[in-house]
């Protein structure tokens, strides 16, 4: 009896398979984008991105479910956090942009620093987590790791105001800062496990 035909199933499967559990684990995740610069700025600009803000900029596409996902999770980060805009593109409406920027699928999102260079990508829904650790390195106030986990009124939390390391900031961004410090943490105890 001649077996090559199943085993051959079973390898194109398990392949299969494999790629699809790595796809997942994928999906979503935020990724540097390496030696940022400035050659899309106009573009950008065009978009809606605007100078001095961090902008999360989604493409989107009108029969995109993880699109309407991806669209609560960044309009909550927008919301939570001063300085950050999220701006969202009907991809159909700008292949032009989406060409250029090489957006592949939808959702995508770009996440743009202050000086309008592309800092990172996520094809697929990012946690809020994710959003978070991505985009706190490009605010403006860059907090000390034992400042965020101080409670705010702590001495710590004086002590870092009177020495100028810490900014008066509107209620609700120390938290922000706090959860992306801890879910920067988690993320790379998770990847060093």
């Amino acid at each position: 009896m001649d077996l090559t035909g199943p085993a051959a199933a079973g390898v194109a499967l398990l392949a299969a398979t494999a790629y699809g559990l790595v796809h997942r684990r994928r999906a979503g995740t935020v990724r540097a984008v390496p030696a940022a610069d400035d050659t899309h700025a106009p573009l950008l600009a065009e978009l809606g991105v605007r100078p001095g803000a961090v902008t999360l900029l989604q493409f989107s596409s009108a029969f995109c479910a993880p699109c309407r996902a991806t669209r609560v999770v960044l309009g909550e980060v927008a919301r939570a956090t001063p300085g950050v805009a999220h701006v969202e593109v009907d991809a159909e409406s700008r292949l032009d942009a989406v060409r250029a920027l090489d957006i592949w699928k939808t959702p995508t999102v770009l996440i743009v620093d202050g000086e309008g260079r592309i800092a990172g990508r996520a094809q697929g829904t990012p946690t809020r987590a994710q959003v978070l650790a991505a985009i706190t390195p490009l605010l403006p106030t860059a907090v000390p790791p034992a400042v965020l986990s101080s409670p705010p009124g702590s001495a710590v939390r004086a002590a870092a105001a009177h020495a100028g390391s810490v900014r008066a900031e509107p209620a609700g961004v120390e938290s922000v800062r706090a959860e992306a410090a801890q879910a920067a943490a988690a993320q790379a105890e998770r990847k060093s496990a």
